[in-house]
C-alpha cells in the first residue's frame, strides 16, 4: 500500500485533520542520510551526535487533507509546529487532537530555507464519520513500516567510514621518513 505525503511550498497552506497519535525520531541529513529512535539520540549511543554532527528531531502524523478530498496523509514536521498545535490542544481541551471530537488546523508555510516560517490556526472542531474512520482504519500503515530506524551497528560503521581518518595521527615529513 502506497503512502501519500503532505508537503507545502513557499506561500501555500493547507486544512488538515489529524487522525492518529504523533510518531516523533530524529532524521540525520549531513554527513549522512539516516533515521534514528529518540532513545538512541537521547542516550548518547550516537556517534554523529557524540561528534557534533546534528540529528533534527522530527514529527509524523496521519491527517486527512481537506484540501485534497480529505485523502489520508502523512504529515512530517518539526517542533515549531508541534509546539503550535500543543498550544491548540489546551483550547481543545484535549491532550489528543487526534481523537474522533478533534479539529481541524490550517497550517500556513512562508519563506525558503532558514527563513522559513509557519502558521498554524485552529479552524473548527469536527467530528470523525463512520465512513471516515473506516477510510483510516483501511488504508493506514504502521508507522514502523515507513519510518525504519537505523541500527546503532550501522551507524557505527557509517560513522567509521567517514571519520576513519579523523582518529589517526597524522606524521611529519622527517616521522614519516623514519617509518620508512
Amino acid at each position: 500500500m502506497s503512502v501519500s505525503y503532505l508537503r507545502l511550498q513557499e506561500g501555500e497552506s493547507a486544512v488538515i485533520r489529524p487522525v492518529r497519535r504523533l510518531f516523533s525520531f530524529f532524521r540525520h541529513y549531513k554527513p549522512i542520510q539516516a533515521i534514528v529512535s529518540i532513545d538512541v539520540v537521547m542516550k548518547r549511543l550516537d556517534p554523529f551526535v557524540v561528534k557534533g554532527d546534528l540529528a533534527y528531531r522530527r514529527h509524523a502524523i496521519y491527517i486527512l487533507d481537506r484540501n485534497d478530498g480529505d485523502s489520508l496523509k502523512i504529515y512530517e514536521f518539526g517542533n515549531t509546529i508541534l509546539n503550535e498545535l500543543k498550544k491548540h490542544m489546551i483550547c481543545l481541551n484535549s491532550n489528543n487532537p487526534t481523537g474522533k471530537n478533534g479539529a481541524n488546523f490550517r497550517i500556513s508555510r512562508c519563506g525558503r530555507y532558514t527563513s522559513t516560517c509557519y502558521e498554524v490556526t485552529m479552524e473548527e472542531k469536527n467530528s470523525l464519520s463512520e465512513k471516515d474512520i473506516d477510510h483510516i482504519k483501511d488504508n493506514i500503515v504502521p508507522f514502523s513500516d515507513i519510518y525504519k530506524y537505523t541500527a546503532l551497528s550501522e551507524l557505527q560503521e557509517m560513522y567509521d567510514n567517514i571519520y576513519e581518518y579523523d582518529e589517526m595521527p597524522v606524521l611529519s615529513v622527517d616521522e614519516f621518513d623514519k617509518e620508512l
